[in-house]
């Protein structure tokens, strides 16, 4: 088993490091290998200033590459037991057609422990090794926020917690509290419970009736900022996975509710997602920057439009973001955000509300964005969101990743005059 959970990770690892995503699903991986994937991707950076250090001629071979990352993680992050560790990578090496690298890599482990003192101090002022972020991602959030950037890739690096979503149409906050035995109330959150320990979610009383969704609380204040009432007509305009657009459903029941989403495979997770919930809006597969391909000419008095960002507010929660993103693609959504806000603002009925959603921490994504489009239209007009939460901007609030356990999500609530 200990060999076996090791090669999940591996395989999970060497994906990533060949520019693929780390899995959605861990369904199917032994918890150790779960841990073992995350835990790696997360400190990738720091694990490899360390090897670096150790061997600084990079190996040519990615599995050997990356067996010694896996390696270094176990006994320098997760505190394995050493020789145990260095005894499993040099048995994956051996059976492998890299064989021949075994003894590299048993030399490099082996360095490891002997030289801990030397490379710690070695490297005690690198950034990269500090923060575990390629540098040049640590240059934008410190430029960025220069007060809070060192917490916030802090932050980063921690493990999330796993939050719920109750479904008070069903069963209130209270009552399924008492359902579990080791959980708190969310702060900000009506509907929200922060689970001590996560666990899978079909241990989770009346998860398949409904009763509860996995969310984390940053994104469950969405429905709240929009005061949405029953007779309203409310657009989620990039819905999927469909939280938010069932959050609203759940607690406000709007008279109609319309769900935009383009791409096949989230459209069929959004559909999931109502299907289990026992909801029925209107989801449309479709680009929602071109209305003119599914909008039906009536106006709406809430539009949600939670943008595609860089999702450096959820680092946390996907450490693959790291190492997939890189400086010249980190941008990457910026013309889609613009069109979203001008495509969509003609949708919206005067005195109508129309919240702007990231789960990015970069101004360029939210309140720059925001103060260009108010800039030209003039019948836009950014208003307060009454949350106490420590980051208020001129146009938006900031949350930044741990603020009461939360992800990193920016929030811009606009007004048409």
């Amino acid at each position: 088993m200990n060999l076996n959970y090791r090669k999940f990770a591996l395989q999970a690892l060497i994906e990533l490091l060949d520019d693929k995503p780390l899995p959605s699903d861990f369904s199917q991986y032994p918890p150790a290998a779960k841990n073992l994937a995350l835990q790696t991707c997360r400190h990738y950076h720091q694990l490899e200033q360390i090897a670096l250090f150790l061997t600084p001629k990079k190996p040519q071979d990615l599995y050997v590459w990356a067996v010694l990352i896996l390696g270094l993680c176990e006994m320098h992050i997760l505190d394995k037991p050493e020789h145990a560790v260095i005894h499993e990578m040099v048995n994956l090496i051996k059976k492998s057609k890299f064989h021949s690298a075994f003894r590299f890599a048993n030399a490099i482990l082996r360095k490891s422990i002997r030289e801990k003192a030397l490379w710690q101090e070695s490297l005690a002022k690198n950034e990269v090794y500090l923060y575990s972020h390629p540098q040049w991602l640590i240059d934008i959030i410190k430029k960025a926020w220069p007060h809070e950037g060192g917490s916030i890739l802090q932050q980063n690096n921690i493990h999330p917690p796993m939050t719920l979503r109750v479904n008070q149409s069903k069963i209130t906050r209270q009552a399924y509290l008492k359902q579990l035995t080791a959980a708190k109330a969310c702060e900000f959150s009506p509907q929200g419970i922060i689970l001590n320990e996560a666990e899978s979610v079909s241990d989770l009383p009346g998860f398949l009736e409904g009763w509860v969704s996995v969310q984390d609380e940053a994104a469950q204040l969405a429905a709240g900022i929009l005061d949405i009432e029953t007779h309203h007509r409310v657009l989620d305009a990039c819905a999927a996975p469909g939280g938010k657009t069932s959050h609203i459903l759940e607690t406000y029941q709007p008279q109609e509710c319309v769900a935009i989403e383009l791409q096949e495979k989230r459209f069929i997770t959004l559909k999931n997602t109502f299907e289990r919930l026992n909801l029925n809006p209107n989801c449309i597969q479709a680009d929602a920057s071109h209305p003119e391909s599914w909008w039906d000419g009536q106006l709406f008095d809430r539009i949600l439009i939670d943008a595609p960002c860089s999702g450096t507010g959820v680092i946390r929660r996907h450490p693959d973001i790291k190492l997939r993103r890189q400086a010249d693609n980190i941008y990457l959504n910026l013309t889609m955000q613009k069109e979203l806000l001008q495509k969509l603002w003609p949708l919206l009925k005067p005195k109508g509300l129309l919240l702007y959603a990231t789960c990015s921490i970069l101004p360029e994504e939210n309140e720059l964005q925001i103060q260009a489009f108010l800039n030209t239209h003039s019948d836009a007009k950014s208003i307060d969101i009454n949350l106490s939460l420590e980051k208020k901007l001129t146009h938006g609030l900031q949350i930044f990743p741990g603020t009461s356990q939360m992800d990193g999500f920016y929030y811009c609530l606009i007004t048409k005059k």
